[in-house]
């Protein structure tokens, strides 16, 4: 990304914040979650935190893996 675009979208994403949130009732066995709850994951991204992302961390979205 060219330097005048890198600087558009921190100006258009400032303050910018991402979240999802799963409260489940089941054991959590694994995820990417940012945080943890007891068994609520909780992702929260920046423009920051996106910015620092692999391509494959992009690709993977949220993840989670339960025991029922």
């Amino acid at each position: 990304m060219d330097p005048a675009m890198k600087k558009q979208m921190e100006e258009a994403f400032q303050g910018l914040r991402v979240a999802w949130k799963i409260e489940t009732p089941f054991t959590v066995l694994e995820s990417n979650a940012t945080r943890r709850e007891g068994k609520t994951l909780i992702w929260e991204y920046t423009l920051e935190t996106f910015e620092k992302m692999t391509p494959q961390q992009r690709a993977e979205g949220i993840r989670a893996k339960f025991k029922m």
